[in-house]
């Protein structure tokens, strides 16, 4: 069906913006970033002789749950969906596709899950993404 079609491409292409956007942020934050095919994660950042794995997941837009706007992301990998597993990178960069922001989170921090939510108030700031990146690097990288 060609509606199944679209949908997939769209959804592939929300995916690559939202690595394009994480791109972006880790480059201005002061880190290089290099894209990555065919690996259990997306992005390489690298800065000196520094290297971290970053996984990236995007959502399209802040929505109401249990009253409140919240980002919801999906990040269960493979065709059954496992959890995150800190072994296949070190960080989660979740992206908020309609605020053009994200945030880091370790994946120690949320090994096995399936699902994250986070308040749109917390996704939508350029301080947000500086402090969880350096929250992140200052643990990994002393």
């Amino acid at each position: 069906p060609v509606g199944l079609d679209i949908l997939k491409t769209n959804q592939v292409q929300i995916g690559r913006v939202g690595e394009y956007i994480a791109a972006a942020i880790i480059t201005e934050l002061g880190w290089h970033a290099t894209f990555v095919a065919n690996a259990p994660y997306d992005l390489i950042a690298t800065r000196q002789d520094q290297l971290l794995r970053v996984q990236v997941k995007t959502t399209e837009s802040a929505k109401l749950h249990s009253g409140s706007l919240s980002y919801q992301w999906s990040l269960g990998a493979g065709f059954e969906k496992r959890g995150v597993d800190p072994k296949e990178y070190e960080i989660l960069c979740c992206v908020g596709l309609d605020a053009r922001r994200a945030f880091f989170v370790s994946a120690l921090q949320v090994e096995g899950k399936k699902t994250l939510r986070r308040s749109a108030a917390r996704v939508g700031t350029c301080a947000a993404e500086a402090t969880s990146w350096s929250d992140i690097v200052s643990e990994k990288c002393l």
